[in-house]
C-alpha cells in the first residue's frame, strides 16, 4: 500500500512538468484590440468631419501595463507577453500566446514586489492559473486599485 501512495504521490509531483494544457479563450477581454492612451488619444486623417453623426464602434480597451513572464528558478518559468487593460470600467489580466511550465499547483497574482515574489497577505489574488499555453484573461476585483500593484 506504502507503495502505491508513493507513486501516487510522485505522480502528481512530478506529471505537471512535463503534461500542458492548452486554452484559447473567445472571450471579450482575451479578444479586444487594445490601444495605449496615446493611440487612442490621437486624431486619424480622414476621420469623421466635424458634425457628422458617430458611427457605433467597438468599445476600446486602454493599456495599462505590458511585461513578460520570466524565469523564476528552474521550476517556475514561461514566456509570453501579460498585458494589464482597462475596458469599459473594469480591469483585466491578459495572458496572450503565452507556454508556461506546469506545476501542481499554480495560481495568479497581482504582486506588490517584483521579481517573482508575492505576500499572500499583500497581494491580490486573481484566480487558478487557466492553463499552461494559450491565451487567456482575469478580471480583476472592482475597486482595485491597480497602481498599488508591480508584476504578476
Amino acid at each position: 500500500m506504502a507503495v502505491l501512495a508513493g507513486a501516487a504521490f510522485a505522480w502528481w509531483t512530478i506529471s505537471p512538468l512535463f503534461l500542458t494544457t492548452t486554452v484559447s479563450e473567445q472571450t471579450r477581454e482575451a479578444t479586444v484590440t487594445i490601444a495605449s492612451p496615446a493611440a487612442r488619444a490621437a486624431p486619424t486623417a480622414g476621420g469623421p468631419s466635424p458634425g457628422a453623426p458617430a458611427s457605433p464602434a467597438a468599445p476600446a480597451a486602454t493599456l495599462l501595463g505590458r511585461g513578460e513572464l520570466q524565469r523564476i528558478d528552474d521550476l517556475h518559468k514561461g514566456s509570453g507577453p501579460v498585458v494589464l487593460f482597462e475596458l469599459e470600467g473594469k480591469h483585466f489580466v491578459r495572458f496572450e500566446e503565452v507556454a508556461i511550465q506546469n506545476g501542481p499547483d499554480l495560481h495568479v497574482y497581482l504582486a506588490r514586489g517584483m521579481g517573482g515574489a508575492y505576500d499572500g497577505e499583500k497581494d491580490l489574488y486573481l484566480g487558478a492559473l487557466k492553463a499552461t499555453n494559450g491565451t487567456f484573461a482575469y478580471e480583476v476585483p472592482a475597486g482595485t486599485s491597480v497602481a498599488d500593484y508591480k508584476s504578476v
